[in-house]
């Protein structure tokens, strides 16, 4: 009798020790942050300006939406150059996602010329800002898998035999980004760093 009451206490133990794990991997899941993944290309080149073109993909399963950010773009100025009064339309033009004229809760987003980098000073700074314009949960939809256009930014490059970088270095804790919103309710929402960011992007011009 008392075994079979010790046996009976110790599988209640282990359905309780499972129960726990259960529990906490669960919570891990659905605590976890969607990924955000960026890619560049160079999509027209004339002279010496050309049109770098910044994807984004989310990688993660399910639908998500980006909803606001400041996605931080590094580059040399003695090697490349940006208008420093950045124009809609013609010094950046948004991808059809994040454009003001197709989804107006992003009629506030804007490229900023930010000059030097505090942290870097022999770097320049651009702030790609995405705004939503007080629409907290709204954004632009990231269908999981897909690369959508995100930016174009129109580059001069000042030496074109010389290989020129760019990075994007985004606000981060760990591996998350915390300047990168997939809503800004009363819990903000984050994504987690996946390919393509701290790689730089060469562009060398024949």
């Amino acid at each position: 009798m008392r075994q079979r009451r010790i046996q009976k206490r110790g599988n209640m133990l282990k359905s309780l020790i499972i129960y726990v794990f259960l529990i906490g991997f669960g919570t891990q899941c659905i605590a976890a942050n969607p990924v955000l993944d960026i890619r560049y290309s160079v999509t027209e080149q004339s002279g010496n300006n050309v049109r770098l073109r910044i994807e984004l993909r989310c990688s993660s399963p399910g639908k998500h939406i980006l909803n606001s950010g400041d996605f931080y773009l590094n580059y040399n100025p003695q090697e490349i150059t940006y208008n420093t009064n950045p124009v809609r339309g013609k010094d950046y033009i948004w991808g059809d996602h994040f454009d003001p004229a197709i989804h107006p809760f992003f009629n506030l987003a804007k490229v900023i010329y930010e000059g030097f980098n505090p942290e870097k000073p022999e770097l320049n700074l651009l702030d790609i800002a995405v705004i939503d314009s007080g629409f907290k949960s709204t954004g632009a939809l990231l269908d999981s898998g897909k690369w959508i256009p995100f930016v174009d930014i129109l580059l001069h490059i000042k030496k074109p035999g010389n290989p020129s970088q760019l990075i994007l270095e985004p606000v981060r804790s760990g591996n998350t980004l915390i300047g990168i919103f997939e809503s800004f309710v009363a819990v903000p929402t984050n994504f987690d760093e996946g390919e393509g960011w701290d790689t730089p992007f060469v562009i060398k011009l024949e």
